[in-house]
This record gives C-alpha cells, sequence and structure tokens, in this order.
C-alpha cells in the first residue's frame, strides 16, 4: 500500500474512533411508568412543541428509553405523559402532564450505570389522586 493509501485508512479509522466516542455521550430519556395498572402514551418535543421527536407506550410498572430524538445535552425539550384507559395506550386519556427538561452532561466520562442514573435523564410519572404528575425520584 502506497503513503496516499496508509493516510487515507487513518483517517477513516480516526473518523470511525471519533464517531463511536461520540455517540457515547449522546443523551437517552428514560421515562418510568409508576402505575401498576395503567399505559402511559410518551411524546417527547422540542423546545417549541413544534416537532414529534420520540414517542410511543410505556407499559405498567416499566421503563423505557427514549433515544431517536437525536438530543443534545443542554438543549430543553418537553416530555408529555398521557395515561391511557385501556390495554396499550388505548381508550381515552385520564390524566395528561407535560415537563420541561434539560439533559445536562454530568457523567459525560463515569460508567454508563452512572448516565442511567443522571437525574436530568431519569423522569417517573406517578398518580396523584385523580391527576398525575412527572418527577426525577421514583
Amino acid at each position: 500500500m502506497n503513503k496516499a493509501g496508509k493516510v487515507l485508512m487513518a483517517a477513516a479509522a480516526l473518523a470511525a474512533t471519533s464517531a463511536a466516542a461520540i455517540s457515547l455521550v449522546v443523551p437517552r430519556f428514560y421515562t418510568h411508568n409508576t402505575y401498576n395498572d395503567r399505559y402511559v402514551w410518551i411524546t417527547i418535543y422540542d423546545l417549541a412543541k413544534t416537532t414529534h421527536m420520540d414517542y410511543g407506550c410505556v407499559n405498567p410498572g416499566s421503563q423505557r428509553t427514549w433515544a431517536s430524538g437525536h438530543y443534545a445535552f443542554g438543549s430543553f425539550y418537553y416530555i408529555r405523559g398521557e395515561v391511557k384507559e385501556g390495554k396499550d395506550c388505548s381508550g381515552r386519556t385520564l390524566c395528561d402532564t407535560t415537563v420541561q427538561v434539560n439533559p445536562q452532561n454530568n457523567e459525560m466520562f463515569a460508567g454508563s450505570e452512572d448516565v442511567v442514573k443522571n437525574s436530568s435523564l431519569n423522569w417517573y410519572i406517578h398518580p396523584n389522586n385523580g391527576n398525575c404528575y412527572w418527577d426525577k425520584d421514583f
């Protein structure tokens, strides 16, 4: 292989390594459904609430990871939770609540377990009599 070929190979390897490193620090949101008997429909919006970044159903008593919105640390988003009457997020909405979130990168060089525990990324939806609310704690 000639010198130009080796330079190209080195550049490609560097680009692949950089892309892999960047993917490790892209934030993901984790929503937790604390209801044991209700499904929750989640919609994640941009700051202006004009774009649906992510959406889907969270089963009772479970969590879901959201990453397809290509979120950025330091940016603002809204997470909307709609508690549904029926199975698989069907039926009428029993409760509807939204929280503004701003993911921070406090654990950029921490292990993946620490990043999952990052309070700016984890959100829990709780029942409150006939209402519901978001909180950072279980």
